[in-house]
């Protein structure tokens, strides 16, 4: 389970920066809703930044999976993200993530330019 920092913060959960996927010593959680409750023993992080890329992408901006680029963001509250991890998959679409606090300390839907950089 990927949460922000805020939701961490809430929730009281000191959560581990890690990459989707890497469980390794992270905490759980019980989450309970109308039908019940569920626990998970591991797997609640803050989901390191990171870009999806396909070979081409790679090839296109020099760079390995697992290495590190910027995104810089260009509008009213533009930003600098440093360390966006380039993650390979054959058959994805370029695409970058970032989480609601990310996106919202930059005001990213007044965004007017976005751009990977190495």
């Amino acid at each position: 389970m990927e949460l922000s920092y805020t939701d961490g913060v809430y929730l009281g959960i000191d959560l581990p920066l890690r990459i989707s996927g890497n469980h390794e010593g992270t905490p759980g959680i019980t989450i309970l809703g109308p039908r019940g409750a569920i626990t998970i023993n591991k797997g609640v992080i803050r989901a390191e930044r990171h870009a999806h890329m396909s070979t081409e992408d790679m090839a296109h901006y020099g760079v390995r999976d697992g290495d590190y680029m910027k995104l810089r963001i260009e509008g009213p509250c533009g930003a600098i993200f440093d360390r966006v991890k380039v993650r390979y998959h054959p058959k994805v679409i370029l695409e970058v993530h970032i989480d609601t606090d990310e996106g919202n300390a930059c005001d990213l839907e007044s965004a007017t330019r976005m751009e990977l950089m190495k």
